[in-house]
């Protein structure tokens, strides 16, 4: 008995899907409203008043929004594993904003009920899972949920993210493999940055060009301007209704620019080139676009400050939310370590 011929993968046209001017002003909401939260955290952690390291993904807030907006929210909808960057992908798939700043205060409001206090959130009620780690370590475990979905007959994706340097990783390379030879609804994003740590990606990768990776394994793939939020949204919508109507695993590299270093203690200025830096900096996502919005949908300026506006609202009332909330009990340290059997 022969197999049947396999697919071979190459990199398809940028899908045309249509962006009315609601869905425009909903996705420019919540790229401004991830850049209030982290602006607002990386001014607590300045001030002490955030444990541990933070992480931002300012100028990746197009990637972030994008990669949520076209999924099934809650906890019977599509699987969620965002990176670490993607802040935005947590606010638009549900995750409260107050419980973000609850996360990084270490309080007992936050998803890991002060164990965490970093961005490694997750939660059932929103079928994200709590990360393991922000590099490839969730591909496996996303293969898994999309599989999962498949053998139950269910319309459901299991999307992940990640960064540059995790294409360079075991984990990534088997779990693509697996997942083309199964062909389970599952979404990969590559975040293309340029960065992996203090490591340039031309001194990790031979490919820098990260859809090729994909394409490899019989994978459709597209590349986007990681930075035009509407070419984002297009090609995850196009990427997750071909996943969920049976058509396989996808793939979406977006080319976008890691505006600071790894964290907010990272020296960047000795490694990262600063006109590479000032030249991304005019390509910021949201001045996109606001442009296109002003200019090409002749939307006012005056709505958009009132969107600006609320952003700024729903944040302060979730600081005061978050350090109004208690630190857990100490006797709660132990609880959820291990896991728990009837007898």
């Amino acid at each position: 008995m022969t197999s049947p011929a396999r697919k071979i993968s190459v990199v398809p046209d940028l899908p045309s899907v249509e962006v009315s001017d609601d869905l425009a002003l909903d996705l420019y909401y919540w790229m401004t409203l991830t850049r209030a939260v982290e602006e607002r955290a990386l001014n607590l952690y300045r001030q002490g008043k955030l444990p541990g390291s933070y992480y931002t993904g300012r100028g990746q807030e197009a990637i972030a929004v994008g990669i949520a907006l076209p999924l099934v929210r809650g906890e019977d909808g599509d699987w969620l594993s965002p990176w670490i960057r993607d802040l935005g992908s947590y606010l638009v798939h549900g995750v409260p904003v107050w419980r973000i700043f609850a996360q990084f205060m270490g309080k007992a409001g936050s998803t890991t009920r002060g164990k965490d206090g970093n961005l490694h959130i997750g939660g059932r009620e929103w079928n994200i899972p709590c990360q393991v780690s922000h590099m490839a370590d969730m591909i496996p475990l996303t293969v898994g949920a999309a599989l999962a979905y498949k053998q139950r007959g269910e319309k459901r994706v299991a999307v992940t993210s990640f960064g540059d340097a995790a294409t360079s990783r075991g984990d990534f390379h088997e779990g693509l493999n697996i997942a083309a030879v199964l062909e389970v609804p599952a979404v990969f994003v590559a975040e293309n940055n340029g960065w992996g740590y203090s490591t340039p990606i031309s001194k990790q990768t031979k490919v820098t060009d990260l859809h090729r990776k994909a394409a490899a394994y019989g994978i459709p793939a597209v590349s986007v301007d990681g930075n035009d939020v509407f070419a984002v949204y297009a090609a995850l919508k196009a990427s997750v209704d071909a996943a969920r109507e049976g058509g396989g695993p996808q793939f979406v590299e977006c080319k976008t620019y890691r505006m600071g270093g790894h964290a907010a203690h990272d020296k960047y200025e000795s490694y990262m080139p600063m006109e590479v830096l000032a030249e991304w900096s005019d390509k910021d996502p949201i001045k996109r676009a606001e442009a296109i919005l002003l200019e090409e949908r002749e939307i006012t300026e005056a709505r958009l400050e009132s969107i600006r506006e609320r952003a700024r609202d729903e944040v302060r009332q979730a600081v005061e939310q978050a350090e109004d909330d208690g630190y857990p009990d100490a006797a709660e340290a132990h609880q959820g370590v291990f896991a728990e059997t009837a007898d």
